[in-house]
C-alpha cells in the first residue's frame, strides 16, 4: 500500500497549502481572540486548539498520505463511491440519521457522529479523477466519456440535496 515514491513533492503545491494553512490560523486568531478572552481568560485559546486538534493532524495526515502511491486511490475509487453512498443513504433512514435543525445529516455511531456527506466529497474527489485519468482518451465523447461521471455526480447531489445540505451540495 505505501510504497516508497519515486517522484519529489510538487513544492509550489505544498508551498500555497502551507500558505492557505497560516492565512487560516491567522484569520482564527484575529477573529477569536476577543471571544477567546472573554469565555477562557486566555486570548489564544481558540488559536491553540485549532492548531492542535486541526493545524497539526492535518500537517500529519498530509505528510502520511503523500507517501501513498495515487494509483493506490485509483483502485480504491470505486469502493470509496460505493461507501460514500451507502451512508449517504443510511443518514435517511429514520433512526440512524439524526435531525437537526430540520435537517438529517448525521449518522450517530453511539461514540461519536459522522456527517458522511463530508466524506462523499472526498470520495467524489478521488472517483473522478480515477475516472477522467482512465477515461481521458474517450472525454471528447459526451456519451461515454462524459455523461457517466456526470450521472454519478448527480445521483451524490441528488442524496446530498435529500438531507438538505446546501452547503456541501455547492461545493
Amino acid at each position: 500500500m505505501i510504497k516508497k515514491n519515486q517522484n519529489p513533492p510538487n513544492y509550489t503545491l505544498l508551498g500555497l497549502v502551507l500558505a492557505l494553512v497560516f492565512l487560516g490560523v491567522t484569520v482564527i486568531a484575529s477573529a477569536s481572540s476577543v471571544l477567546s478572552w472573554q469565555n477562557h481568560t486566555n486570548t489564544y485559546y481558540y488559536l491553540v486548539h485549532q492548531i492542535l486538534f486541526g493545524v497539526l493532524p492535518g500537517l500529519l495526515i498530509l505528510a502520511l498520505f503523500s507517501k501513498i502511491n495515487y494509483h493506490f486511490w485509483q483502485k480504491l475509487a470505486p469502493i470509496l463511491m460505493l461507501a460514500a453512498f451507502l451512508l449517504l443513504i443510511l443518514v435517511l433512514v429514520p433512526g440512524l440519521g439524526v435531525v437537526s435543525g430540520g435537517a438529517r445529516r448525521w449518522l450517530d455511531l453511539g461514540v461519536v457522529s459522522v456527517q458522511p456527506s463530508e466524506f462523499a466529497k472526498l470520495a467524489m474527489v478521488v472517483y473522478l479523477a480515477a475516472w477522467f485519468a482512465r477515461k481521458q482518451k474517450n472525454l471528447h465523447d459526451f456519451v461515454s466519456g462524459f455523461l457517466p461521471s456526470l450521472l454519478m455526480v448527480g445521483l451524490m447531489a441528488f442524496l446530498i440535496f435529500r438531507q438538505p445540505d446546501m452547503g456541501t451540495l455547492i461545493v
